[in-house]
C-alpha cells in the first residue's frame, strides 16, 4: 500500500487505515513516512530482520508505536517438524 493512498482513503471517509505486509521491508525513511501518514497501524511479520539504519536506531524502530510485528516462529517450527516427520504441512494450523 502506498502511503499516499492512506491520505486518499481518509479524505473519502475512512475512519482509520491499517497497513499490512507479509514481509515488511522497512528501510530508509520508512518509519518517518509511516509516522507522517494517515496509517494508524502497520502489521508485518518478523520474517525480515529489522536492521539499524541511518535515520533510526534499533530501539526506536522496534518500539515505533504504529508498527506491530507478528512472529513467524511457531508456524516455521511446526512446518519444520512436519517435514522432518514426513507429514503434510497443510494441516499445521488446524485445531
Amino acid at each position: 500500500m502506498k502511503i499516499s493512498n492512506s491520505d486518499l482513503l481518509v479524505e473519502n471517509g475512512a475512519l482509520s487505515v491499517i497497513g499490512v505486509a507479509t514481509h515488511g521491508v522497512l528501510s530508509g525513511k520508512a518509519f518517518l513516512n509511516l509516522g507522517e501518514s494517515k496509517i494508524s497501524q502497520f502489521l508485518t511479520s518478523d520474517s525480515i530482520p529489522v536492521k539499524d539504519n541511518r535515520n533510526y536506531g534499533m530501539k526506536e524502530m522496534m518500539g515505533y508505536h504504529s508498527v506491530k510485528y507478528v512472529s513467524t516462529a511457531s508456524i516455521l517450527a511446526k512446518s519444520i517438524k512436519a517435514l522432518y516427520n514426513k507429514e503434510s504441512i497443510n494441516k499445521i494450523n488446524e485445531i
